[in-house]
């Protein structure tokens, strides 16, 4: 068989555009589709009423809680939580009678109320009070509504003479409708009261009370503490507990045992003496109105004891009832 007579073996004709003439038909007639609905979305939009076409204008509003009318749901997340902060009016005794070790008792109550800042190798803070003789503290005798704090005493209270100038500045601080909040270190808080404010003071027998001390509502309670745990615990032999019968007229007592409270307000009030030059007189308080109407008023305020030890810094119960007890101090005692 010659060349000649084979060539035609083995070749195909192409048969390619025959499927390209169909493609281009498709194509076309999509494109008629797609135009012919086109046309007819802009007659629609155009035959609609003002209203309407306003409404779709219009971005889709949140929808509210408890609202099904709408399609789109957000609800907006509720505002975050404000961090507690101390109250402005706060100061706090930093003397050498406080544990400043790093698991003392006395950095535990600090850090409880957010105070202080480290600078040069220890905590410092405006509001901290290295001695009661300072400056600082005799101008806070002369003023109005403030609290001083003073972390468990570990070695020691300030120790003045009794019916000395500085033991008359630390009651007329108080007189002057300032708050002093006492944590106890043992009995040396009790101690130190009793000195200045010439009370007695006297813890339970033994110097232990179990507990538990439930909520002590008898009294009308303030505000911040009827918004604390209804039972507080002795943890370990942390709490000093008080005897209730050695507690003063005036006293209002938060949390109790039969036995004592750990955790109690008194309302010290003084007037002037009527001699000159004298320093002022104690009163009891429901005696303050019958001194008001013989036109010497009473200059009353607030001695808190709160008797947890707060070696353990994590106890949550005992943490929130001091910054509750910081609290109470705002204002003018009543």
């Amino acid at each position: 068989v010659s060349e000649s007579d084979m060539s035609g073996y083995g070749s195909i004709e192409p048969v390619s555009a025959p499927r390209d003439r169909r493609n281009r038909v498709v194509v076309a007639l999509l494109a008629a589709v797609v135009a012919v609905v086109a046309l007819g979305c802009i007659v629609a939009t155009r035959s609609m009423e003002p209203e309407a076409q306003e409404l779709l204008q219009q971005p889709l509003p949140f929808k509210q809680a408890g609202d099904d009318t709408q399609s789109l749901v957000i609800i907006k997340p509720p505002p975050l939580p404000v961090p507690w902060s101390p109250p402005d009016t706060l100061w706090m005794y930093w003397g050498p009678l406080v544990d400043k070790r790093t698991y003392g008792s006395g950095q535990a109550v600090r850090a409880i109320v957010k105070m202080g800042n480290i600078a040069g190798g220890e905590y410092r803070d405006p509001h901290f009070l290295k001695d009661l003789k300072h400056e600082s503290f005799r101008d806070l005798t002369l003023t109005c509504c403030s609290t001083l704090l003073f972390p468990p005493l570990k070695h020691g209270f300030p120790l003045y003479k009794a019916n000395g100038r500085m033991q008359h500045r630390v009651s007329r601080y108080v007189a002057n409708g300032n708050t002093m909040i006492f944590t106890a270190g043992g009995l040396i808080s009790s101690l130190f009261i009793n000195r200045i404010f010439h009370y007695k003071l006297e813890p339970v027998k033994g110097n232990y009370s179990p507990g538990p001390f439930p909520k002590y509502t008898y009294n009308k309670l303030p505000k911040q503490i009827a918004a604390l745990n209804d039972v507080m615990r002795q943890e370990g032999i942390e709490v000093t507990v008080i005897h209730k019968f050695s507690l003063p007229v005036g006293t209002t007592i938060f949390y109790a045992s039969p036995g004592g409270s750990p955790f109690f307000q008194i309302k010290y009030c003084e007037i002037m003496n009527p001699k000159r030059g004298e320093p002022p007189v104690k009163v009891t308080p429901p005696y303050c109105k019958k001194w008001a109407k013989k036109g010497r008023k009473c200059a009353c305020g607030l001695i808190i004891y709160l008797g947890y030890d707060f070696q353990d810094r994590s106890n949550a119960k005992w943490n929130k009832a001091l910054r509750a007890s910081l609290e109470l101090g705002i204002g003018k005692p009543e």
